[in-house]
């Protein structure tokens, strides 16, 4: 017989998500990457997190966005009992030779 497969949200700000395997998340907390689009909408995402993203029209508003998916992850986890994962990401800035 096959083991049962554990299961944690993934949050995708003001909607439900799909469900991953628990150890595909790997930070509560860290770096969030921003990126402009061209018709000068906003995303965010954490890159720790996988599935924790926001958009929207401008930064102001994908900052309230992330740090509402991430609250919300931090509450599925303790609901889940699941200890909240260390951050790993890391970000330098480079220039061009």
């Amino acid at each position: 017989m096959g083991q049962a497969r554990r299961t944690a949200r993934i949050v995708v700000a003001g909607k439900n998500s799909d469900t991953v395997p628990v150890g595909t998340l790997s930070s509560i907390r860290g770096r969030a990457v921003w990126s402009i689009a061209d018709d000068g909408g906003w995303g965010a995402y954490l890159p720790d997190l996988p599935g924790v993203v926001a958009i929207g029209g401008s930064r102001e508003e994908v900052a309230d966005r992330i740090r509402e998916a991430l609250d919300a992850y931090a509450e599925e986890m303790s609901a889940l009992g699941q200890p909240l994962p260390t951050p790993v990401a890391a970000a330098e800035t480079i220039e061009a030779a």
